[in-house]
């Protein structure tokens, strides 16, 4: 009697194309040069699980090298773009698009085949459908938040028709896609933000103050908003709304962090309401180096649910350093709701009040049973459902999906047999039988 062991999923080799949204100022027009955050994090989960993935960007400078191995399954392919994106006019935009969809072409002579193309924000989705044109390849599209607007719009309704697959990053996106383009119901899945669980780990909260220049001793408390989003809101000054929030905390007897630039604000100082700010760089740290640092030495993150984005890594990497998430809760937070799982990996206030946080941050050092509890809920939580490994199962279920047959894939209405009854005498047609 033979036992038949589990088929292990098959190896895919994918294309992600991965050009950053135009923005103001950078080298041909992009805020970002180096693309979307989730690329190669979710590439080298891919990778890990036995897939082939091939990255193509757009090469900003001659210094950048046009190939490089990141880790083994892993390649970045930087393909020259003779001129910025032009946003103006769709036939230009059209012509520069095919261009660098044929430039990826020939520096794509070694992989090809591909089994799936996977392209985020609507100028490389528009790169992904040239690539796939006249081949049997699924378009998987990873849509941006900017996709719907501006010149954008109109690439985006292209993609909502054309795509296999689309994937957002939270409902609340997915509800927005498929409310504004009604051909993306039953091809959108939800596949979250991973977070590196084997940087954002727990560390010795003291060694860690002392090394940032925090006050060793007292509750430290880190405000999930940027200092940026504090003061204003579209680049215009606006009255703070979480002002009252963080006079509050000041009141207690804690310390109070956020990250960002203090100095690009337009309100006050923060330091007004005791709020210390640490800008990028901070130490020698930049990016996940000091997230994971400030995150890790913190006892609590407070998080406002108001103007929370699902790009927002603030609440997952707080977990993965096993630092408890307390939630300002506002309309429409179900997804942050979901995310911390009030009790398991923080707290929810029933109210939005100053009070209410004053009340809940008072006895916090207390309860060190409590609150060790709630660190250990926090880092099995995030070390279960919020691996990159595990969006990359996740983005996987989506790409075999995508290739399977579209009367298949399309969660469409199952077809019902009408019977045709017969014509009354007399009312067929000239020149048929009866």
């Amino acid at each position: 009697m033979s036992t038949s062991l589990p088929r292990k999923p098959a190896c895919r080799r994918v294309a992600m194309i991965d050009i950053p949204e135009p923005g103001e100022g950078g080298a041909h027009g992009f805020r970002h040069e180096e693309g979307h955050e989730a690329v190669l994090p979710l590439a080298a989960a891919l990778a890990r699980q036995g897939h082939a993935v091939d990255i193509y960007r757009v090469r900003t400078s001659a210094a950048q090298a046009s190939c490089e191995d990141v880790q083994a399954g892993v390649r970045i392919h930087r393909v020259a773009l003779p001129g910025p994106w032009p946003l103006d006019h769709h036939g230009r935009l059209s012509q520069t698009v095919m261009a660098f969809a044929d430039a990826i072409k020939r520096a794509a002579l070694q992989v090809w085949p591909c089994d799936v193309v996977h392209a985020w924000g609507a100028l490389a989705g528009l790169a992904g459908l040239r690539l796939t044109a006249g081949r049997v390849l699924p378009l998987v599209w990873s849509p941006g938040a900017g996709v719907c607007q501006g010149a954008l719009a109109g690439i985006a309704s292209v993609l909502a028709r054309r795509a296999d697959a689309v994937l957002c990053r939270s409902e609340a996106q997915r509800e927005r896609l498929v409310q504004r383009f009604g051909a993306l119901q039953g091809r959108t899945r939800v596949v979250s933000h991973g977070c590196d669980t084997t940087q954002f780990r727990p560390r010795a909260r003291g060694a860690l103050r002392l090394s940032l220049g925090l006050p060793p001793d007292g509750l430290l408390v880190l405000w999930g908003q940027g200092a940026s989003d504090v003061w204003a809101t579209s680049g215009r000054e606006a009255p703070p709304a979480y002002l009252p929030f963080l006079r509050a905390l000041h009141k207690l007897p804690a310390h109070t962090v956020t990250l960002g630039d203090p100095a690009r604000s337009h309100g006050a100082p923060l330091s007004a309401v005791g709020v210390h700010c640490l800008p990028e760089g901070w130490r020698g740290l930049r990016g996940a180096a000091l997230r994971s640092a400030v995150c890790a030495a913190a006892d609590v993150t407070v998080m406002p649910a108001a103007h929370w984005d699902p790009d927002h890594l603030c609440p997952r990497e707080s977990m993965a350093c096993g630092t408890p998430v307390l939630v300002l809760p506002a309309v429409g937070d179900e997804e942050l709701r979901s995310l911390v799982a009030d009790g398991a990996a923080g707290r929810m206030l029933r109210h939005a009040h100053p009070d209410a946080l004053r009340d809940a941050l008072r006895d916090w050092p207390q309860h060190p049973r409590a609150a060790a509890t709630l660190d250990m809920g926090c880092l099995l939580r995030a070390r279960t459902f919020f691996t990159w490994a595990k969006a990359a199962e996740h983005t996987f279920a989506a790409y075999e999906a995508a290739r399977r047959p579209a009367a298949t894939r399309d969660d469409c209405r199952p077809l019902t047999l009408v019977r045709c009854l017969p014509r009354p005498l007399g009312a067929q047609p000239a020149g048929v039988n009866a």
